[in-house]
């Protein structure tokens, strides 16, 4: 982490100075109690980005509802997941109308909510779908919960990780190295992407992200990128 070679520096630097400056301002000098919880902390969040970074153990579900707008959010959520390297591994589709309650008056929003329900099975296909209809009462307490539970995975364990996805992979193609970050739902004229030293810089919206290049792809270029199909590849040359 940052903080690994930050900390150390300012610690140094507050060691030679700190006194100085405390007698020149108002700012005390910090004491090394302060900078040992600093560490502490860093360190603790370390050891936390690592355990949810570790799809044999963490997975992330993402729940919504056979909504659009809701969709949508939905499958943003899960490309900002997949942009940042959190396996998403199963969606809960939660509030889904019974066909009965939908008949004659509603009988529009059973169409919306079936294409609904068919655009989340081909947008989340590499994920486990739980569907689960909207109940008669509201979902409170151990015996309602126990219900839900046996509704939704019947015997199925809940714990088990159901998929595992990398935030990009590396492919050879004549001599060019073609990195390739899975970006579902995204667009083209939403991307730009960059070389930074030894890293790759992707900006998303209004989301940027850093790529730690590995040796192989640091003294390359990125002659072109383009997106399809849920993917972005970016073709690297010699200069």
């Amino acid at each position: 982490m940052i903080a690994d070679t930050i900390l150390p520096l300012v610690q140094s630097i507050n060691s030679i100075f700190g006194s100085f400056i405390s007698k020149k301002t108002s700012v005390p000098k910090p004491k090394d109690a302060v900078f040992e919880e600093f560490s502490k902390l860093a360190k603790k969040i370390s050891h936390l980005d690592e355990i949810l970074h570790d799809q044999s153990t963490t997975s992330i579900r993402i729940v919504t509802t056979p909504e659009q707008i809701v969709l949508d959010e939905a499958k943003r959520n899960y490309t900002w997941m997949q942009l940042y390297n959190f396996n998403v591994d199963a969606i809960y589709i939660n509030k889904i109308y019974q066909e009965e309650v939908l008949k004659s008056y509603f009988e529009t929003w059973e169409k919306i909510q079936k294409e609904n329900l068919h655009s989340a099975k081909e947008s989340f296909f590499k994920q486990k779908i739980f569907m689960l209809e909207l109940q008669k009462e509201e979902v409170h307490g151990i015996e309602t919960l126990e219900k839900i539970t046996k509704l939704l995975y019947g015997n199925i364990d809940a714990s088990e990780i159901f998929s595992q996805n990398n935030s990009f992979y590396i492919e050879e193609q004549n001599g060019t190295h073609i990195f390739i970050i899975p970006l579902p739902f995204a667009k083209q004229d939403e991307i730009f992407v960059k070389k930074e030293k030894g890293d790759l810089i992707l900006s998303w919206l209004n989301e940027t992200r850093r790529f730690h290049l590995p040796e192989k792809l640091r003294r390359r270029k990125i002659s072109s990128f383009y997106y399809e199909d849920g993917k972005l590849k970016i073709y690297m040359d010699y200069e």
